[in-house]
């Protein structure tokens, strides 16, 4: 069962999930950006914890791993993948609806990425501050990103 969670913050577990958003999207909105948004916020948390592995290059934990895994451990990299992407998602699919559906899209995109992050956790490849450091750095990654797009997504409109 981790194993299936931990594929939801995978590359292409978030990328086949990201081809529905942006059809979805695209069909009600005919947002055309709505694609860029997402091609940006992917590179630029991969390009952020690809990073981060490689300058700190923190080693894994010694204890029966479930999966083969390539990469130093900090920060978790598919945390922050679904962290960053789940919550966009959930910004997207939340435009122009109710309230209470943006909080609970929201909401239902954090409780995503924190049981991926305690799936990396159960598989052995993670320690918690690799976990808890790829919420904080996909959050803040998604959080830049949709600042920079949020006029072209219809979040917020331009003043005069």
């Amino acid at each position: 069962m981790a194993k299936t969670v931990t594929w939801g913050g995978s590359t292409l577990g978030v990328s086949l999930l990201a081809v529905v958003v942006v059809g979805g999207e695209y069909a009600r909105k005919r947002g055309h950006l709505v694609l860029a948004f997402l091609v940006v916020t992917m590179s630029v948390q991969t390009l952020v914890v690809n990073l981060a592995k490689f300058f700190i290059g923190r080693g894994r934990p010694r204890i029966s791993v479930l999966v083969s895994t390539a990469s130093s451990s900090f920060p978790s990299g598919h945390t922050t993948t679904a962290a960053a992407l789940y919550l966009s998602f959930a910004i997207l699919v939340g435009r122009g609806r109710s309230r209470r559906l943006q909080r609970a899209a929201i909401l239902i995109a954090a409780l995503i990425a924190i049981l991926v992050g305690l799936s990396r956790l159960l598989l052995g490849v993670h320690w918690f501050t690799d976990v808890a450091a790829g919420l904080l750095t996909g959050y803040a990654v998604a959080s830049v990103c949709l600042w920079l797009f949020r006029f072209h997504l219809g979040l917020e409109t331009r003043q005069g």
